[in-house]
Formats: C-alpha cells, structure tokens, sequence
C-alpha cells in the first residue's frame, strides 16, 4: 500500500527538486533490490532441487538419527574441570 502511494507520489511528480530525486532514486533501488532477492530466491530453489534425491518428501515420521559427537546428552553428572 505504501509502496502503491510512494509511486504515485512520484510518477505525479508532487515532490520536486531534490527530494523529489531521493525519492525516484529510492524506489529504483527498492526495485532492484525486490528483483535482486526473487532472482536470489530462484536461484536457492533451483540448487536446492537439484541436490535432492528424486522420490517423494521425507515425512519426519521416523527416528532421528543420533551422533557420535562430544556434545553432552544431558544424562550422567556434569564433568568438573
């Protein structure tokens, strides 16, 4: 909605002068910026698809794979150091 009324705004040329530059050139770079994300957005979905194996989507349903790392699980006391 702000955005709607900025281009207005600006496409009726209500602000003049240098304020009214600021303006047309911030939405230009919001612009850019909108355009620049959605290509990004593209992008990540488009490497993210590819590096999936093909088959139907993990449900969660099964057991979570437990690691063999260092991190404490919680049980047994606290090691003292």
């Amino acid at each position: 909605m702000l955005a709607a009324a900025l281009i207005a705004v600006a496409l009726a040329r209500v602000v003049p002068g240098r304020f009214g530059y600021w303006l047309d050139l911030f939405l230009i770079m919001f612009a850019l910026y909108v355009v620049g994300c959605a290509v990004g957005s593209w992008l990540r979905d488009w490497v993210v698809s590819r590096s999936m194996p093909p088959g139907p989507m993990p449900t969660g349903s099964g057991p979570m794979p437990t690691g063999s790392g260092s991190m404490p699980t919680g049980s047994g006391p606290m090691p003292k150091g």
